[in-house]
């Protein structure tokens, strides 16, 4: 959560709680996405990255128990519903730290794979309907951000879940690359 400190109606300090930056490294809290952020430009305070991948089922079993991925339609949809009705960023899913990024880009990438090489000499691949999004930060973020490099965006909202047929599970793609 962000403390902001106010003077006679004006904005004159604000800072990401203390608790908030004592959380554990966002590597270790992504438990879905485990995809790394593709840019960062210090000038602008600005991340970009995958924001949901097509065809490619989560790292790991997250919270709820379930390992989830969407077909390229339904990335599609949910990102355009997404900028339509919310476009809230907030940290480490959780309640009260929305507001501290603006999304200034948002799109599905069309086209053949683009491999990405991060700040961390780790490679992203980002596919044909892969959800890229860009956020620009406020400052007090941005320091948290350099000083925790993140595993990348992690959508949070909520889906309907059914059985996956056979053809969208051999239509999955390696995290293997």
């Amino acid at each position: 959560m962000l403390r902001r400190w106010y003077e006679n109606g004006l904005l004159v300090k604000e800072e990401i709680d203390p608790e908030l930056l004592a959380a554990p490294p966002v590597a270790e809290l992504a438990d879905t996405a485990a995809l790394g952020l593709i840019k960062s430009m210090d000038e602008h305070r600005v991340t970009i990255g995958v924001a949901y991948p097509a065809n490619l089922a989560d790292a790991k079993m997250a919270k709820d128990g379930h390992i989830d991925f969407a077909s390229k339609d339904v990335v599609e949809q949910i990102a355009w519903r997404w900028m339509k009705e919310r476009q809230q960023v907030g940290l480490l899913h959780e309640s009260g730290t929305e507001g501290h990024g603006l999304v200034v880009e948002s799109g599905i990438h069309r086209g053949p794979d683009w491999i990405v090489k991060n700040a961390d000499d780790s490679e992203t691949v980002v596919s044909d309907g892969d959800w890229l999004l860009g956020v620009e930060w406020d400052e007090p973020t941005w320091r948290w951000i350099k000083a925790n490099p993140s595993a990348g965006y992690s959508p949070q909202g909520r889906a309907g879940r059914r059985e996956p047929s056979a053809e969208a599970l051999a239509a999955l793609r390696s995290r293997d690359g």
